[in-house]
């Protein structure tokens, strides 16, 4: 495997100098590690944005209410299929209801 055009490239950046013994070669460094940085910082925190195929929805049956798939649409307490989509406002309204209700 030849790697001379990869060393010729580092050369090159070295030998470009900013100023202040800062080269060319340090200020590439320094974004690839910032890169790197920010993005297993990305990876390390929650993602605070609602799915977009989550839709809030209340079961006819059960009364349960929470989020589900707008692709599947069953209740993740009894399995029914009997659910009805909310708007998000209506939804947080249930839900102090129901928390309401279990105390």
């Amino acid at each position: 495997m030849n790697f001379q055009p990869i060393y010729d490239l580092i050369d090159w950046l070295q030998s470009f100098k900013l100023g202040g013994g800062i080269t060319l070669f340090h200020v590439v460094v320094a974004m690839i590690g910032l890169s790197v940085s920010i993005s297993m910082l990305k990876g390390l925190l929650p993602d605070r944005r609602k799915k977009d195929y989550m839709i809030d929805v209340i079961c006819n049956d059960c009364g349960w209410v929470g989020q589900v798939s707008k692709f599947t649409k069953v209740c993740a307490q009894c399995k029914s299929l009997a659910v009805r989509m909310v708007r998000p406002e209506e939804a947080e309204i249930a839900r102090k209801r129901q928390r309401a209700r279990q105390k």
